[in-house]
């Protein structure tokens, strides 16, 4: 599927259901770089539930600044959400954007101080990767104290690996995780194909 093919009417129509409404603003300056942010709110409080801040510079890069979701409602929201504002980003700047990308970085999510890598778990279940990060030697002592406590342990991505040991109080690192910062990227294709499974939900509703 194109870029193309994402209909931001259908994402309006998919949160109006939900009683949300996506609020979009973006402006270009004279060396053809944009900034923008975008926000959903629940239509009936006016309560900010998502909130997203890019920037898309002259070599077609989109850089996500900063992803705040309101976790107040199930475990499962925030990345649909997430999702949602990419989708819809994308489709108004199908022309702009040849990659995406973004860091990660504790501050940007209190609620993921004290179990960092989830955050880049986060991350990377969208579709993104780390840049010139090493977590090879990291991940190995992880899944063998995993695998201590569950031998039937699945193996995931990279960093889902070591979100699951550091929820779990297992020590795989000594490097201090307060000031954790992962510069990460995604390439287009990729980042439509996970978007693509989000967007089915959203299609059924146009």
């Amino acid at each position: 599927m194109s870029l193309k093919s994402y209909s931001s009417k259908c994402i309006k129509k998919y949160l109006m259901a939900y009683n949300m409404k996506l609020k979009h603003s973006y402006e270009t300056d004279k060396n053809a770089e944009t900034t923008g942010d975008l926000y959903i709110k629940l239509d009936v409080e006016n309560v900010k539930i998502g909130h997203l801040h890019y920037s898309i510079d002259e070599s077609a890069n989109l850089h996500i600044d900063m992803i705040r979701v309101n976790r107040r409602n199930k475990p499962s929201i925030p990345i649909k959400i997430t999702k949602i504002l990419l989708l819809y980003l994308l489709s108004k700047h199908t022309d702009d954007v040849q990659t995406a990308t973004l860091t990660a970085l504790p501050s940007n999510d209190q609620t993921k101080i004290g179990n960092e890598f989830c955050l880049i778990c986060f991350y990377q279940q969208l579709g993104f990767d780390p840049i010139a990060y090493d977590s090879k030697k990291m991940v190995d002592k992880c899944v063998r104290k995993i695998k201590k406590i569950d031998p039937d342990y699945d193996k995931r991505s990279d960093m889902c690996i070591l979100c699951e040991c550091q929820k779990n109080d297992i020590i795989f690192t000594k490097i201090d995780l307060r000031y954790l910062r992962v510069d990460m990227k995604a390439l287009l294709p990729n980042l439509i194909k996970l978007l693509d499974i989000a967007y089915n939900d959203i299609n059924e509703s146009c």
